[in-house]
């Protein structure tokens, strides 16, 4: 019997999405950041509206602007937002972390999070350590979001 090869293949993700931690922080993926040039803002502005229950960031690089937050980048890649105070003020929950879907308008620099499309996401850390011992390592189980708190549906 002949030998087959084994070539590794990748996946390629495509979709914009954004991440509230349980820390407060508040990640924008990859595919979003490059998509949109994010890395050439360093600011955002952070709003909210309690009666469509959605989240807006405004990006600027105009640091003088009342109540513009820093957006730190890794490696030009994955946008980071320190977004503690922002969720407590609004009473946000981020006691899970959730992912969300990117409602992103170009022409106004908007990008729209809507509380109703979180989806949660759990962690759970498994390897083995020195002694060959397992410990946990992080996976990401995609749970359905909760859907019996009434909330208004994002408008298209």
């Amino acid at each position: 019997m002949a030998l087959v090869r084994y070539n590794k293949t990748s996946i390629v993700k495509t979709e914009e999405k954004v991440a509230v931690w349980t820390k407060g922080q508040i990640g924008l993926n990859r595919v979003l950041v490059e998509n949109r040039n994010l890395s050439n803002y360093k600011h955002a502005i952070l709003y909210f509206d309690p009666d469509l229950q959605k989240m807006v960031f405004q990006f600027t690089n105009d640091e003088k602007e009342a109540g513009v937050v820093s957006v730190n980048y890794a490696n030009n890649k994955i946008g980071l937002i320190s977004a503690k105070p922002y969720l407590d003020n609004f009473g946000i929950n981020h006691v899970t972390s959730k992912k969300y879907p990117a409602h992103f308008d170009d022409v106004t620099k908007t990008l729209t999070l809507f509380i109703s499309e979180g989806v949660v996401t759990i962690s759970k850390r498994i390897k083995k350590d020195k002694s060959n011992v397992v410990v946990p390592v992080e996976t990401t189980i995609e749970v359905e979001p909760v859907t019996d708190i009434p909330v208004t549906a994002p408008v298209a």
